[in-house]
């Protein structure tokens, strides 16, 4: 991290090649770091390509990232000496040279290219660098998060919408020290990824970036962040794990959100089967809803039957079947109550 951050300031102090040019030998450096040490510090690219694309120039940056980096190696070792943190034993990957190669070749050209369109069009938080880390990680990690891009998509929105509401909100009107609005932010992130279950670090990296980059235009910000993030994971998707040929329920359940997924998945518990009535016409569609619960039913089986028409892949992603009865005609009849 250190390393990168030094490469990043020397870039910008040393180099006299245009920003695009600048941006390309960062995360080539980066790349040649991941690859010759085998390891999977993927937020390098994040230190090495930020003060490039922010124009830092003094020395202090990577003072910073040293003192941070010490900081969380000490805080682990405690951690795991404390039992509050289970120890693990580092493997180094083995390395398939030529395809690691080619892999890293191909990662730099679609950087590039979107860095390009992003310096022609004047919104440089295309290219921040928390994206390119979330682009990085779809591609090389193993993780479960790779192939659940609209979580990816909503976790990285939510961080730049909170970071800049706060900033914008507690820093600017309130003048509240940014340490307080970065405690606040951190604080409603860690809310968020308790709610949800789920932990996605360059969401909580994009969150405090409006709190360092130049205030004139940070309320563009979250726009510029979501359409950065929409083509690196449309990029993602479609080049390199070619979800186009994947199956309809691997595409539905990659797609819908998980909070929208516990909710479709409800058990019956939480609408009783007497009030869960609905009466269907030929056509499908409701004729008369008996109560609200009803209305709750009926609402849920549309937006099932939006996403999927097909009973394989409905079942096949887990969503839930309103209790129902069918008479020997093979139409559906409302439940008695009682």
């Amino acid at each position: 991290m250190t390393a990168g951050a030094v490469a990043g300031v020397c870039i910008v102090r040393y180099s006299m090649l245009p920003l695009l040019c600048n941006l390309c030998l960062a995360f080539a450096f980066a790349a040649c770091c991941l690859l010759f040490s085998r390891a999977t510090l993927i937020p390098l690219i994040s230190a090495c390509m930020l003060p490039v694309l922010l124009h830092t120039e003094t020395w202090i940056y990577p003072s910073a990232v040293f003192l941070l980096s010490a900081v969380l190696v000490a805080g682990q070792r405690l951690m795991e000496k404390g039992g509050l943190r289970r120890e693990t034993d580092y493997v180094l990957p083995g390395r398939e040279w030529k395809k690691e190669i080619f892999r890293w070749a191909a990662l730099l050209f679609w950087v590039s290219l979107v860095a390009a369109l992003s310096i022609s069009c004047g919104c440089s938080y295309f290219i921040i660098p928390p994206l390119i880390v979330t682009f990085t990680e779809i591609i090389n990690s193993k993780a479960g998060f790779r192939n659940r891009p609209m979580q990816v998509f909503l976790f990285l929105v939510t961080g730049a919408a909170l970071g800049t509401a706060f900033q914008i909100i507690g820093h600017t009107f309130l003048h509240l020290p940014e340490t307080v609005v970065a405690l606040l932010i951190i604080c409603c992130l860690f809310a968020v990824f308790e709610w949800t279950g789920k932990y996605f670090a360059p969401a909580g990296a994009l969150a405090l970036i409006p709190l360092i980059v130049p205030q004139e235009g940070v309320h563009w910000l979250p726009l510029q962040a979501a359409a950065g993030a929409a083509l690196f994971i449309a990029i993602g998707m479609l080049v390199f794990q070619q979800c186009y040929k994947w199956s309809k329920a691997q595409l539905i359940f990659c797609f819908t959100p998980t909070l929208l997924r516990r909710y479709l998945n409800r058990g019956r518990s939480r609408l009783p089967e007497q009030t869960v009535t609905t009466l269907y016409c030929h056509g499908g569609k409701p004729a008369s809803l008996r109560n609200g619960a009803c209305a709750v039913g009926w609402f849920r089986n549309s937006l099932r039957r939006f996403l999927t028409e097909s009973p394989t892949a409905v079942s096949s992603v887990c969503l839930p079947v309103l209790p129902v009865k069918k008479k020997s005609d093979d139409r559906i009849r409302p439940v008695p109550p009682g």
